[in-house]
């Protein structure tokens, strides 16, 4: 790797690498991670009747935008802001989201607030159209659709192939776009009450059809109002980090 003037690590020169599809430090870096989170996008480009239905919170890896754009009408994302409280840059990542709308893609832009932000890197794969539309599988995990998260980060990203896991997050996906629609352009509307109460609901648990395990799924927020950065000690617990404190 070359060296910048201080005979450290360039980081311009890694980025340059890690940026270029195919480049053999950034397939080395990211390992199964950019295969995984282009299974989805690619199964739908072979079927013209499958659907993507994805939340995503940061994109600027150009591969993985690509893939994503690749079936524009059968495309559907709710994508949010990176923030960048130093600047006050709302919206760190516009490029890609103009590419997307210029490509037609059907793109919701979720804009929050300072001090929020859609954490979401889902992909629901399945076939028909919205109303009629059958869940076949689910991508999630810790990865987001940049080439920081891909080769600079620890994340991990898992496909369930389970129709009723995937149904699960397409609902969720809808509770997004209902909430991100009802706010308009205000964005301190999102993250609405309504939506924190679904997702405060517990789910019913959900068994693998292969019977390997049983999912308990919770979503995100689900706290009645937004919670301090330093909470006081009084103040209750959300509803899925307290179920994880009991037995």
């Amino acid at each position: 790797m070359s060296k910048g003037g201080s005979g450290v690590p360039s980081r311009t020169v890694l980025e340059d690498h890690i940026g270029r599809a195919g480049d053999p430090l950034r397939e080395a870096l990211a390992g199964e991670m950019i295969d995984a989170l282009l299974m989805l996008p690619h199964r739908a480009g072979g079927n013209s009747a499958a659907q993507l239905y994805a939340a995503i919170y940061e994109l600027d890896d150009q591969q993985l935008e690509d893939a994503l754009g690749a079936a524009p009408t059968r495309t559907h994302v709710v994508l949010s802001n990176l923030q960048d409280s130093k600047t006050r840059n709302l919206d760190v990542d516009p490029p890609a989201r103009r590419r997307l709308h210029r490509k037609g893609d059907d793109v919701v832009d979720r804009i929050l607030p300072f001090g929020q932000i859609g954490h979401n890197k889902t992909v629901v794969y399945g076939v028909g159209a919205e109303d009629a539309f059958r869940p076949e599988a689910v991508l999630f995990g810790s990865t987001n659709w940049t080439l920081h998260g891909l080769c600079a980060q620890t994340n991990n990203s898992v496909i369930a192939e389970s129709p009723a896991l995937a149904a699960a997050y397409f609902q969720y996906w809808q509770r997004l776009i209902k909430d991100t629609k009802d706010a308009g352009r205000d964005g301190k509307r999102t993250q609405s009450p309504s939506l924190r109460a679904e997702n405060a609901k517990p789910l019913p648990h959900i068994t693998l059809e292969d019977n390997s395990a049983d999912v308990e799924l919770w979503f995100a927020p689900d706290t009645p109002h937004r919670r301090a950065s330093k909470p006081s000690a009084h103040e209750p617990r959300p509803p899925d980090i307290d179920r994880m404190y009991q037995p």
